[in-house]
């Protein structure tokens, strides 16, 4: 989605011959240019003209909210997996343990060597 939204903001820009300075740019300039503005929230800061200003300030808000969406995306699905280990639906995979349940400072505290 990324990559996508980068190369339809460098074809735009290419386009419509916008750039600092309201100078033209070539494809691969425009690429690298949105890259700056989509990843970096302040690369936009010191850019000269004005339909390019308002260019860059807009793919900058959209990474903005793309990269929220992303960190959204990856915070529920680890609340989801830590809501499923804590309703013990998770496999279990040791072999040769002994589960008590109920433990209290009544049962022994024996260590079990291994013979």
């Amino acid at each position: 989605m990324t990559a996508v939204l980068v190369l339809l903001v460098s074809t735009v820009t290419w386009l419509l011959r916008l750039g600092p300075g309201d100078e033209p740019t070539s494809f691969p300039e425009g690429v690298w240019l949105a890259m700056g503005r989509y990843l970096d929230a302040g690369t936009f800061a010191g850019d000269q003209g004005s339909g390019y200003r308002v260019f860059s300030v807009l793919i900058t808000l959209v990474g903005i909210f793309i990269g929220a969406a992303i960190i959204g995306l990856i915070s529920s699905a680890i609340e989801r997996r830590l809501e499923e280990l804590r309703r013990g639906q998770s496999a279990v995979i040791e072999h040769g343990h002994t589960l008590i349940i109920g433990r209290s400072e009544k049962l022994p505290a024996e260590r079990y060597v291994p013979r």
